[in-house]
């Protein structure tokens, strides 16, 4: 949380590593910023006129990030470096883009409405929409996370704890983590965890449809969750705009 230069506070939303430093995405008109090696908060350039950056990721040597609009729709940019960013979707608009995810050799958008859209640096392939078996709500069927999985990409939804698995150019029902949204996924000794919000529960993947309970963490909603060496586990949740970061260990 910092104010930007007119007083307002804005909101850190998604960062990423590039090219030494760390960039950040905010909810203050989609600005960038980057913190430099002696932590020091550099103005990295806006959006269009995009409202809010939900995801922010790097792509075969470039940096990435999808910001929503208040129409709203959503849109994907490339970072020219200094202050200047490219529309790299301008004909496609996305209901929304709430996380980038790179998979075989290409850069995939999940969206709202069940639908993923992959990127070769040229151009985008809608891969398909997935079937959500009757069971979206008035919320709608948002996919909230993309991961990767023994060559597979894994969808995590907002319905129902649905999850989806793509490969040989197929989405697949690949089960349920849980009733609440799948919000998170991450690999850890070779086997694949889904992580939920609402609830903060983290689910095991044992291939097919299968998930079973592998414990909760912490008291308030799972945003992201990445797991590391000496069985820790790195993640952040939002309460209201506000975002934490925490370190827990699994245990």
């Amino acid at each position: 949380m910092r104010a930007n230069q007119n007083g307002a506070v804005f909101y850190a939303l998604a960062s990423t590593v590039y090219n030494g430093r760390l960039f950040i995405g905010t909810n203050d008109s989609a600005r960038v910023y980057a913190l430099d090696e002696n932590h020091n908060l550099q103005y990295a350039g806006q959006l269009g006129s995009q409202s809010k950056i939900f995801t922010i990721t790097t792509y075969r040597g470039r940096l990435y990030a999808a910001a929503l609009g208040s129409n709203p729709l959503a849109h994907v940019y490339r970072y020219e470096g200094g202050e200047t960013w490219t529309d790299v979707s301008p004909n496609i608009d996305f209901i929304d883009v709430p996380y980038l995810k790179e998979y075989d050799g290409r850069l995939c958008a999940g969206t709202a409405l069940g639908a993923v859209y992959c990127y070769d640096g040229l151009a985008w392939e809608n891969t398909g929409r997935l079937d959500f078996g009757g069971e979206a709500d008035s919320r709608g069927s948002d996919i909230d996370y993309l991961g990767v999985y023994n060559g597979s990409l894994f969808a995590g939804t907002n319905v129902s704890g649905r999850i989806y698995r793509y490969d040989n150019h197929t989405w697949a029902y690949a089960g349920k983590a849980g009733p609440f949204d799948v919000s998170a996924f991450a690999v850890y000794d070779g086997v694949l965890y889904a992580g939920t919000n609402l609830d903060n529960s983290v689910y095991r993947y044992w291939g097919g449809t299968s998930w079973t309970p592998a414990g909760r963490l912490g008291e308030r909603a799972l945003r992201q969750l990445s797991c590391g060496i000496r069985r820790s586990a790195i993640w952040r949740h939002r309460c209201g705009q506000r975002q934490r970061l925490h370190i827990c260990r699994w245990a």
